[in-house]
């Protein structure tokens, strides 16, 4: 699996691996173990302000930077689309300004936050710290475009 770590081969043969449970072995168990935590108490309600509070991070700074942009998705996967229109569907979605999107990824990648290319994906493991350190990386990024 040499093919996930950029150190090992180098950026022409480095393959970003962000899909569901993209064929490893390990992820039925994680499966498992996800499903046995979201029965949880409060696991749900917990996970949706989570991401409700990620939803209004982003979108409230990029309002504030003044960047057309949409939130799509429910607090529990949302993506973020730099376009005025409004998004209805695939195509719409595709529409969106791709190089704002990888900027901005990239530089909250730089402030110590992943964010894949599309889909954002909240955790339980969320920290008030972590989402502190996510809200101002979000700033920053937003600032920078």
């Amino acid at each position: 699996m040499a093919h996930f770590d950029t150190a090992l081969v180098g950026s022409d043969r480095f393959l970003m691996q962000l899909g569901t449970l993209s064929g490893n072995p390990i992820a039925p168990v994680a499966g498992l173990k996800t499903m046995e935590i979201l029965r949880r108490d409060r696991s749900y309600e917990k996970l949706g302000e989570i991401g409700q509070r990620l939803m209004t991070m982003f979108g409230d700074a990029l309002k504030r930077a003044g960047h057309a942009h949409q939130i799509v998705g429910e607090p529990a996967l949302f993506d973020v689309v730099f376009t005025a229109n409004p998004i209805a569907d695939y195509r719409a979605h595709k529409l969106g300004d791709q190089n704002k999107n990888a900027r901005f990824n990239q530089t909250l990648g730089a402030n110590g936050v992943l964010k894949s290319p599309g889909k954002l994906y909240p955790s339980l493991a969320l920290t008030d710290d972590d989402l502190t350190l996510t809200q101002q990386a979000v700033a920053l990024a937003a600032n920078s475009l």
